[in-house]
């Protein structure tokens, strides 16, 4: 049995994760506000009078809690969904009696790094894939994206311009020339004192952040005509002796679909998409833990010298590009290597941006793909930036929550736009007014008005929209 890796005592951990959140997060939880520090770290304070005087409980240990402790936390934070020993929750034939425990959750193919104030700073992060879309009373949860702002990774000071806020909130939408001009601005309050050098922060706001939009926010998605139950994510997660920390939490598509070819008429052949749920017989699909085994790169964006140096801080990654049947880039691409616990589990499968166009952004939060676990754009560079070499991916879910077509909602309330002419109306409105996002998203100035690009952009920008047209009939 493995041993658990030795953690701060009780009395300094609240300190180091107060200084570790500089580099991670300061957020546990998409229903809760941002973790204070150091209240919540390790400790829960105790008021003793009104004078301020205050003692410290510890916590319980995670490899103390029992099934049902798990599971009531599971409920606000699904970072514990590995420790659930529910069969339900796995691939049949296998002892959920002697499921993950504790120590499985760190990375033990990567060495403390002695030289940082937590030397155990990334064997501690390890990815969940919570592939549920209902919950546990058959409710819709719905999608709530989450991620750690660039002013919180790396404890920079309030922007002293509100030109630069309102840029850097969400720069995706910006024009490169308003971009180029927030990044001579970001020089004054780069952090000097982090473990991330200035030059690897300004890196990361040209690489990573400028590609940072709308979070998804949505109880549904749609395809056509029809209506879908969302809530699949991917959770960025932290292990510590007494806590789970839920960095981050990202709208995901997983399997849903399959391929076959199909004869033509002239007795040519073509690709034919079919549903084929990882259900059933076929629940073995997906292992219930696996290892980031590579982590690729992306051919839009330079592999240069600091990238270098920060995938060595991680202990891996380099410059290569996946291509889907040699054709179709899969940007930022980390394999997903089965765990030998898992040996009927689909090998060569892998996290990356959606880029199939059969497989539109829109239904992110719901399963839609032939495999793969699809992700935004900024998601996948985030994620491939975050996620250190070998770090371990739970995916856990129950069959009766993984997949839900709702009939009983109509497409007309979601999404208000009926007509290829109301269509290029909306079409036109986002090229006129953000030009970039609509070149970045491939957003033409006519088209369908029910295919997965207008629907994505309809989500991002539609109550703007609405609120524009409201005040030209004024």
């Amino acid at each position: 049995m493995k041993a658990i890796p030795q953690y701060p005592n009780s009395t300094l951990y609240c300190f180091i994760l107060a200084a570790l959140l500089s580099c991670n997060t300061k957020q546990c939880s998409s229903q809760h506000p941002p973790m204070e520090k150091p209240k919540q770290a390790s400790t829960e304070a105790l008021a003793i009078d009104s004078s301020s005087l205050v003692e410290e409980v510890p916590r319980i240990p995670i490899a103390e809690l029992s099934q049902e402790q798990i599971l009531h936390r599971v409920d606000s934070n699904p970072c514990y969904l590995p420790l659930v020993r529910d069969p339900n929750y796995w691939p049949p034939r296998y002892d959920s009696t002697t499921m993950f425990r504790v120590e499985d959750l760190f990375n033990e193919n990567i060495k403390p790094n002695p030289e940082l104030e937590d030397s155990l700073m990334f064997v501690r992060r390890y990815l969940v894939g919570d592939f549920m879309v209902l919950n546990t009373d058959e409710s819709v949860r719905g999608i709530k994206e989450f991620l750690p702002r660039i002013e919180e990774l790396f404890d920079w000071e309030p922007y002293k311009s509100e030109w630069l806020n309102d840029v850097m909130t969400f720069p995706l939408y910006q024009p490169d020339s308003i971009l180029d001009q927030a990044r001579d601005s970001l020089i004054n309050y780069v952090n000097h004192n982090h473990l991330i050098s200035p030059e690897g922060q300004l890196n990361f706001f040209d690489k990573i952040w400028r590609y940072y939009g709308k979070p998804i926010d949505k109880t549904y998605s749609f395809s056509r005509s029809k209506v879908y139950a969302s809530g699949q994510r991917l959770c960025l997660c932290e292990a510590y002796e007494d806590t789970l920390v839920w960095v981050a939490s990202a709208g995901i598509s997983s399997k849903r679909l399959d391929v076959k070819q199909v004869m033509r008429a002239d007795s040519t052949y073509a690709k034919s998409y079919f549903q084929l749920l990882p259900l059933n017989r076929f629940r073995r699909y997906y292992g219930g833990q696996y290892t980031i085994s590579s982590k690729h790169w992306e051919r839009s964006r330079p592999y240069e010298a600091i990238d270098i140096e920060h995938d060595s801080l991680l202990s891996g990654g380099h410059n290569h590009v996946v291509f889907y049947q040699g054709r179709v880039e899969l940007p930022n691409f980390l394999t997903m290597q089965p765990h030998k616990r898992f040996t009927d589990a689909m090998y060569r499968n892998g996290i990356h941006e959606v880029s199939l166009r059969q497989m539109p952004r829109n239904m992110l939060g719901t399963c839609n793909s032939i495999g793969c676990i699809r992700v935004s754009d900024y998601v996948s560079k985030f994620v491939r930036w975050w996620v250190p070499q070998d770090c371990n991916f739970f995916v856990a879910y129950e069959p009766e929550r993984y997949h839900a077509l709702m009939t009983d909602v109509n497409i007309a309330d979601l999404y208000p736009i009926h007509s290829n002419e109301e269509g290029d109306l909306f079409r036109e409105w986002v090229n006129d007014h953000y030009p970039y996002y609509a070149k970045h998203v491939e957003l033409g100035r006519t088209g369908d008005y029910k295919n997965g690009y207008i629907q994505q952009a309809y989500f991002e920008l539609g109550d703007e929209y609405e609120r524009s047209q409201q005040h030209e009939d004024e």
